[in-house]
């Protein structure tokens, strides 16, 4: 079952939702468009259907104790029996919406890998964007649950540099009650193998080539620097120390006077 175009349309509009996302920082040529499966739309459908089902019975019972005829009037019948319409009837509409959403989510979920970066938006309530930079991803692993094992699909995980668990604040600032600022997740592939191949091989692309941070890469680039380590620094502040030294003897040697004239501080 699909949500008829004009309805869709009316409720992106509604909610707002913006267009696809651009690709992430990188060569555009190189960009990677990954999706949901629709096994996990039908996932998402058949937990929607278990919550339809008890919300349901229960938003009925109101309605079927006004059918027992164990009220002694009909007047309290009447009412009851118009009582548990209403609940039903807002149930129902709770659980069109509530489908309405979970189609929308499948359908404006995106996964966008270039050369450089993962862009990651995902959400239609709260629409979430994320980007990523190859230069800080530290581990990719794919996890599945007992459940998606059924539906046969898993999740990427991305674990960024500075992960360590960190969260950010819940409701009230409770430290550690909100999401990981630094994992990204790529939900519901029927080819979670293949689009961790294709990140991995990108990421080993940009380690052959020497690359780091993308930012900190345009700024080498520019300065004709690059990124060095701490011991190639030392040694290269020796030489530099070495050099003035030889440059000060060179000088004492051209002229001798110069070196007696100065004054002592």
């Amino acid at each position: 079952m699909t949500i008829p175009a004009p309805v869709a349309t009316a409720f992106s509009s509604l909610l707002r939702l913006p267009p696809p996302p651009d690709p992430p920082p990188g060569d555009e040529a190189t960009a990677i468009v990954f999706r949901a499966s629709r096994k996990y739309l039908a996932y998402r459908t058949t937990g929607w259907a278990i919550l339809a089902a008890v919300l349901l019975a229960a938003a009925a019972m109101p309605l079927m104790i006004a059918l027992s005829g164990t009220f002694p009037t009909t007047t309290q019948a009447t009412t009851m029996r118009q009582l548990g319409l209403a609940v039903l009837a807002a149930a129902a509409a709770l659980l069109v919406v509530v489908w309405m959403l979970l189609r929308l989510d499948y359908a404006w979920r995106w996964y966008v890998v270039t050369d450089r970066s993962l862009r990651i938006r995902e959400g239609v309530w709260h629409v979430r964007e994320m980007t990523v930079t190859f230069a800080n991803v530290q581990n990719l692993s794919i996890e599945q649950g007992p459940v998606q094992r059924l539906f046969g699909i898993s999740d990427v995980r991305v674990d960024t540099a500075g992960g360590g668990g960190a969260t950010a604040p819940g409701p009230g600032g409770r430290a550690g009650a909100g999401r990981n600022l630094h994992t990204a997740w790529l939900r519901g592939l029927d080819n979670a193998a293949e689009v961790r191949t294709a990140i991995q091989q990108r990421l080993r692309g940009r380690l052959d080539a020497g690359l780091g941070d993308p930012e900190e890469t345009d700024h080498f680039s520019r300065s004709g620097l690059r990124t060095l380590s701490p011991e190639a620094l030392w040694a290269t502040a020796e030489i530099l120390a070495e050099a003035r030294a030889l440059h000060a003897a060179a000088r004492d040697l051209a002229d001798p006077g110069a070196a007696r004239s100065t004054p002592s501080s």
